[in-house]
């Protein structure tokens, strides 16, 4: 009973040596067997396999770093795949998810040109800025024009552009380019910059008759300058009959020679001449006194020229001088105030004609010709007074 006993004890002491020793060898054997079939699987190209293994691997070794190293080249390898098989987007998710295993700097770059043939620009440029050691790529440099140009950013396509201007259609499209910038500038009313990309387009499309519309806004922003002399020189230089917002070059022209003409007239004048009187003049007699005042009297003058859209030039001013408004037999009690004349008169050739501008039947203002204008006040008051008339007399010259 006892040797019975003893055979139980030891079978179950060995049943227990069998199991725990099984459970060691699964645990160091195992993950050990499994990572080696995992390189196996590597160096087949089976990357699922791989993948498979290293992670049955557990902690084994360098298990983990070696599933990374499996995915990575499973990526490159579905990424080459879809690369032949034209399924281009695929490729660079793929090539892009294998963080740069192998050879798929190359790849990135086969990926680029193949998508830049095909004419898909955006997604060429995402590929080859995955090469940021590539340098000067026709096929990148042409991708990013493409792109750029078909976004609507002319400065960026035509950096490009340049740098590949015999590849495929880049100079033409570098022309159309720098015609798009070109009406971005005129819209913006940069003409200067405008008329400088019509002229690098080299006559593409109609650069021939934008160029002349950004010489016209020129010469119109020195015409608005008043700069006549440098706006005349650019409208001269247009085409014959050359017309742009409905304002011919020759009507600017014309306006400006006529101003030309009465531009000596514009400005303030002095008093050369100022002198009034009030006379009394008895009604039954003939008998009369007067104040005279013949010491140079405060006035002044003022005229103006402007250029009007139709190229007449309207001439205007106003002219004021002083003159008794009463007559008294004191000095003390004698009064003066202003008169004043104001003119305007539009001319379509030569200058200002001489004669008079302004009449109101007492006050006159006279051109004389040259620099030199008059201003007259002449009034008799014939019912102020039973037995006097009272007259009234200004005269006043003004030049320059």
């Amino acid at each position: 009973m006892k040797n019975k006993k003893k055979i139980i004890i030891i079978s179950v002491c060995a049943a227990v040596v069998l199991i725990i020793g099984g459970i060691i060898a699964y645990n160091v054997i195992m993950p050990r067997y499994n990572y080696s079939r995992g390189i196996a699987a590597y160096d087949a190209k089976d990357y699922d396999k791989a993948i498979e293994f290293f992670e049955k691997s557990e902690n084994y070794s360098d298990a983990a770093d070696k599933k990374t190293l499996a995915q990575h080249a499973k990526h490159y390898d579905d990424g080459v795949k879809a690369l032949e098989n034209g399924e281009y987007k695929k490729a660079l998710e793929e090539l892009i998810a294998s963080e740069n295993f192998g050879d798929a700097r190359n790849k990135f770059i086969d990926l680029g040109t193949k998508l830049t043939e095909a004419g898909d620009y955006p997604t060429a440029v995402e590929a080859f800025s995955k090469v940021p050691d590539l340098g000067d790529n026709t096929h990148n440099n042409y991708a990013n024009a493409m792109a750029a140009f078909n976004s609507g950013q002319p400065d960026t396509a035509i950096n490009y552009f340049l740098t590949c201007v015999d590849f495929k259609d880049s100079y033409e499209k570098l022309r159309e380019a720098y015609c798009q910038r070109g009406l971005y500038f005129f819209n913006q009313k940069k003409y200067a910059e405008a008329k400088s990309d019509f002229v690098s387009s080299n006559n593409y499309g109609d650069a021939a008759v934008l160029i002349n519309n950004c010489d016209f806004m020129i010469a119109e922003e020195y015409y608005a300058k008043k700069n006549y002399d440098m706006a005349y020189s650019i409208y001269a230089a247009l085409p014959y009959n050359f017309s742009y917002n409905g304002i011919a070059a020759s009507t600017r022209m014309g306006g400006i020679n006529v101003y030309n003409y009465v531009k000596g007239l514009a400005g303030k004048y002095n008093v050369a001449k100022g002198d009034y009187r009030v006379t009394q003049t008895s009604k039954s007699y003939g008998s009369y006194n007067y104040w005279y005042n013949t010491e140079k009297g405060p006035g002044s003058m003022e005229v103006s020229a402007v250029i009007n859209n139709d190229g007449t030039v309207t001439i205007s001013g106003n002219a004021s001088g002083k003159r008794y408004t009463n007559y008294s037999s004191i000095s003390a009690g004698v009064k003066e105030g202003f008169y004043d004349a104001k003119f305007s008169t539009t001319i379509s050739s030569g200058g200002l004609p001489v004669g008079i501008l302004f009449n109101d039947g007492k006050t006159t203002l006279k051109y004389e010709g040259g620099t030199t204008f008059t201003l007259s006040y002449n009034y008799t008051d014939t019912g102020e007074d039973v037995y006097f008339n009272y007259t009234y007399v200004s005269n006043y010259t003004f030049t320059k």
